[in-house]
């Protein structure tokens, strides 16, 4: 099982890595947010997020155990470890509070049986067992970070002996990547916070959905999956946590949409979960939610996809993800002017704008409470404008009476920081 917990915040040399890349050069997060419908809010964000897949040098063709570590720099990032065999399966997985340490991953896996025991003999007459194919994969799961991978697997010594279940025949062969110990591999994944961190404001239902791949076509970002060819690419996941403590909220993995996309309901192709915001529970309005879109593993044929193979190198691969989530009261924007901030927003309820209905700006004082600023109304569309011009820095939000009959009694928008002018 993968993911169930939240990421941490606080001698041979393997081949150099092959690139494919199905969204061009690797760029930062493309971002918009809009309310589709009076109090719900939708975040539409174009990245890009890699894998890297690595096979052991040689097949290991003794019993024993491979160890493997991955050692990153920021340890704030989050890299995942995975070992895989040559189905690729999953045989031994760290990730988030797993590790036994923030930047350090470290997987053993006990070899009990070697099934490919071929024998090939060189010209010089050297005798080699081709033993098992095992692949390391590396996830980004948050953050960009550097890398390096060491460890080691048993080979089979055959002037010794030629079973690979003999105890003493066989010796612990290292690998490392990159080769030089000082250099680092790069891996790219989702950035914590903005655009992926989001605060529903309201009660009321969420969606969290997840289309590959996209590139850049024309210098405009597009969702680029065929449906007829429905190519497979790679293994795409996602995840949806809440609060400072990473509470997971939906998680989406292991299934077959997760490599063959799904047709979603109003159009497209992906991957879609569903969240409630309530008054008690897991998400509740103003919590924090993160939302962390993942690539798991790179198919070497996409029209074969699972079955045939693994690719091995880096991956990386664009992707759409739009989050839909309830926000009645809604600080839209804050433009700074010259000798004042404007600000503007909407007020809706039960579905509806609100017109006529007070509104209060209101500040965070040292303590933390809010005080207010001013009040206004809404307009006839109900959209409430201000401007503000703080002698300090101030952290403002906006506060209406809800209904209670059918929402919150008290509806806040997010908050916001205005530097002093």
């Amino acid at each position: 099982m993968r993911r169930t917990a939240r990421p941490w915040l606080v001698a041979t040399v393997l081949c150099t890595l092959a690139a494919l890349v199905f969204a061009g050069s690797v760029t930062a997060a493309t971002w918009t947010a809009r309310q589709i419908a009076p109090g719900t809010t939708q975040r539409t964000i174009w990245d890009t997020t890699q894998v890297h897949i690595i096979a052991l040098p040689h097949g290991v063709d003794h019993r024993g155990t491979i160890h493997a570590e991955l050692t990153f720099q920021p340890a704030r990032a989050d890299l995942d470890l995975y070992l895989l065999d040559d189905q690729g399966a999953v045989l031994k997985q760290e990730m988030g509070t797993m590790a036994v340490a923030p930047g350090r991953e470290v997987v053993d896996y006990a070899v009990t049986e070697v099934r490919d025991q071929t024998v090939a003999v060189d010209g010089e007459g050297r005798r080699d067992m081709a033993g098992d194919t095992y692949y390391l994969v590396v996830v980004a799961f948050n953050e960009p970070a550097d890398y390096q991978l060491w460890g080691y697997y048993p080979r089979i010594d055959l002037e010794v002996g030629s079973s690979p279940s003999y105890d003493w025949n066989y010796r612990l062969e290292e690998f490392r990547y990159p080769a030089d110990p000082a250099d680092h591999a790069s891996i790219r994944g989702p950035v914590y916070g903005e655009p992926y961190a989001f605060r529903p404001t309201s009660l009321g239902e969420g969606e969290c959905r997840l289309e590959w791949p996209a590139e850049i076509v024309d210098d405009r970002w597009q969702v680029t999956y065929d449906p007829v060819a429905a190519p497979m690419p790679a293994d795409v996941e996602q995840y949806l946590y809440a609060g400072y403590r990473w509470e997971p909220v939906a998680r989406h993995f292991g299934e077959v949409e997760n490599h063959l996309p799904a047709p979603l309901l109003d159009g497209g192709y992906g991957l879609s979960d569903s969240f409630t915001v309530a008054r008690s529970g897991v998400v509740t309005p103003m919590r924090l939610l993160h939302y962390v879109p993942s690539l798991f593993l790179a198919y070497a044929d996409p029209l074969a996809g699972p079955d045939g193979g693994v690719r091995v190198g880096e991956t990386t691969i664009g992707f759409k993800a739009t989050l839909t989530y309830p926000e009645n009261l809604r600080l839209d924007r804050v433009v700074r002017l010259p000798a004042s901030y404007f600000l503007a927003g909407t007020l809706s309820l039960n579905g509806r704008r609100v017109p006529g209905t007070e509104v209060a700006i209101q500040r965070q004082v040292k303590g933390g409470d809010w005080v207010t600023v001013t009040t206004l109304e809404t307009d006839e569309s109900g959209w409430w404008y201000v401007r503000l011009r703080p002698q300090r820095t101030w952290k403002v939000r906006a506060h209406a009476v809800g209904d209670p009959a059918t929402g919150l009694a008290d509806e806040y928008s997010v908050a916001a920081t205005l530097k002093a002018l």
